[in-house]
Formats: C-alpha cells, sequence, structure tokens
C-alpha cells in the first residue's frame, strides 16, 4: 500500500489523481469500463483529466486495493450550483427570470474498473464502497469550510441506472418542468442524455 492515501477503509485506499505522475501508463492499460454507453468515463481519465487538474476544473480521486495497489475505480469531484423553480416576472415591463440557486457539489465522473471485477469478483458492489466511505466524506469535509447543500449528478439514462442511484445510493430527480429548464441549460461535456440528480447532504 502506498504511503500517500488520502483515506482508506480495510479493502481500498484513495489518492490524488496527480500524487504519482508514473499513474498515465497504467491507466491506460489498465483501467476500462464495462458498457459502451460509459465510455466517455474511461476517456476522460485516460485523455481529459490531467488537463481539468492543471486548471483547477475537476478534482480527481484514484481508488486502489489495499493489498494489491490494483485501480478498483476513480470519481472526479467539482464546485458547482444549479438553479429550480424558475420562473419569469413580467411584472416590471420586461421579462426577468426568477429562481432559487442550491450551492453543491457535483460527482462529475464515477467509474469502477472493470478489469478489476473481473479479476476479483467477489469485490463486485465496490461502487457503493468507493461512494460512502471516499466520495460523501469528501464531499462532507468541504461542507465543514464552505455552503454546501447538495451533492449531484448527472447519469446515464439508462433506467437500471437511474433505479440504482435512486433505491441504493439515495439521489433524486427534479421535478419534471425543474428537470426539463435544467437540462435545457445545462450539458456535462460528455452529454450522452444524462439525467440531473441530487441528494441534500
Amino acid at each position: 500500500m502506498k504511503s500517500d492515501k488520502i483515506l482508506s477503509n480495510e479493502l481500498f485506499y484513495c489518492e490524488h489523481l496527480t500524487d504519482d505522475r508514473s499513474i498515465v501508463k497504467e491507466i491506460k492499460k489498465n483501467f476500462f469500463v464495462l458498457h459502451e454507453r460509459g465510455k466517455g468515463l474511461e476517456i476522460y481519465l485516460k485523455e481529459r483529466s490531467f488537463i481539468d487538474e492543471r486548471f483547477n476544473e475537476n478534482r480527481t480521486y484514484i481508488v486502489r486495493d489495499i493489498i494489491t495497489d490494483e485501480i478498483v475505480g476513480y470519481f472526479s469531484l467539482k464546485a458547482g450550483l444549479f438553479s429550480i423553480q424558475e420562473s419569469i416576472d413580467l411584472t416590471i415591463g420586461e421579462s426577468v427570470a426568477n429562481f432559487e440557486t442550491l450551492p453543491g457539489i457535483e460527482l462529475a465522473e464515477f467509474a469502477i474498473n472493470q478489469r478489476y471485477i473481473v479479476a476479483h469478483p467477489e469485490k463486485k458492489g465496490s461502487g457503493m464502497i468507493v461512494f460512502n466511505d471516499f466520495v460523501i466524506p469528501i464531499v462532507k469535509k468541504v461542507q465543514k469550510w464552505i455552503g454546501v447543500k447538495v451533492l449531484y449528478i448527472f447519469a446515464l439514462p439508462e433506467k437500471r441506472l437511474i433505479d440504482v442511484y435512486m433505491s441504493e445510493y439515495g439521489f433524486k430527480r427534479l421535478e419534471k418542468c425543474d428537470e426539463y429548464n435544467l437540462h435545457n441549460r445545462l450539458k456535462p461535456r460528455f452529454d450522452y442524455g444524462c439525467i440531473f440528480m441530487y441528494q441534500v447532504l
């Protein structure tokens, strides 16, 4: 196990992407996603993550097996906000948009390494462990320092995945009107018709 871990539990540990520059070759050789629809997550890690790090647009964390140091998965976090309850006010003679904003943290990227799961089938379900033991503690730590009310994601529009995010991870969807307005305004870089989901912290 490497000594520069940020967080750890009995199975995994978490390190910042740029703590070890030799990771570039390792990622390119050993990180793969299972489904073609999630290919953007693999491409992001391999081709874009270091650029976003340099410009402080995203912070990416690698999760590793505590015994073997294999890459289990990764996640990226960034600051953000979103608006809800939008309306148009015409009372002052011009069209003015009114809305409520909520400060949050975006779980911008989140993927488990298929190569790891194939090699360790007993570790299936690692995504929930990564989320609860690494994503949430980092978000909660940030919440102690600045105003953060929600954690949000743009999930791939697959019913099975949406259902898992809702039933197991605790995410919700906005009301239809708010969701429609938000989707018209905000699009993630790798947009595949992604669905905005959130949870109150």
